[in-house]
């Protein structure tokens, strides 16, 4: 089945639309789903690593190793994560053709503003710090349709 990639800026509703694909597919395509998600990895310590280069690298990597162990032709593997890298992004559209599975990309589209704001209104556990959400905005490397 398909690879989802789930991509947009901190507190854009990547996880919310995460889990209405999930429930989707399940519920009504009767579809095997697993999500790999950022959140499962990090919990309470993601102002850390996404503040540290080599572990931010890391937690990448266990995402990217999570969805290659994952993708078969029978499952649907939904990634829940920043991805804002397109060279990542790139490296999983490779991943799904080798195993001749489609993918698709789905950008969480949501201005600055106002994922800020929905940033500063979460509980203070699941908060970005200002600083790691501004360095994840301005790293953010938007997909191209035309792509």
């Amino acid at each position: 089945m398909p690879l989802i990639i789930i991509t947009g800026f901190p507190s854009s509703g990547k996880t919310r639309r995460t889990l209405e694909l999930r429930d989707h597919f399940e519920v009504e395509k009767k579809k095997t789903v697993l999500v790999v998600s950022e959140n499962s990895l990090v919990d309470k310590d993601k102002n850390r690593i996404l503040n540290d280069s080599r572990l931010e690298k890391d937690l990448r990597s266990s995402l990217k190793a999570d969805v290659l162990r994952y993708l078969n032709k029978e499952t649907l593997v939904i990634l829940d994560a920043g991805n804002y890298i397109k060279g990542f992004r790139y490296e999983l559209y490779c991943a799904s053709k080798q195993i001749k599975t489609p993918h698709c990309l789905v950008h969480s589209l949501a201005p600055i503003e106002q994922a800020r704001s929905l940033n500063q209104n979460r509980p203070d556990d699941e908060k970005y710090a200002d600083d790691v959400f501004d360095g994840l905005v301005m790293r953010y490397e938007a997909p191209n349709s035309s792509n």
